[in-house]
């Protein structure tokens, strides 16, 4: 598993955007229209579109 990166602001809002907490996640990788956050308590990584959406 790659090792997680501390969240920018914009990520953070979409976090807030999508009522969940974003201080619970690091970023794994962002793509061209997806970005993957990994949830520090289960571990597992979590994808979501740019525009706001789960994958």
């Amino acid at each position: 598993m790659k090792h997680g990166k501390k969240l920018s602001r914009s990520q953070k809002e979409l976090l807030a955007s999508l009522g969940l907490n974003s201080e619970n996640y690091l970023v794994e990788r962002k793509l061209q229209n997806k970005i993957g956050f990994i949830n520090k308590e289960t571990n597992k990584v979590e994808y979501f579109k740019l525009d706001g959406s789960r994958c």
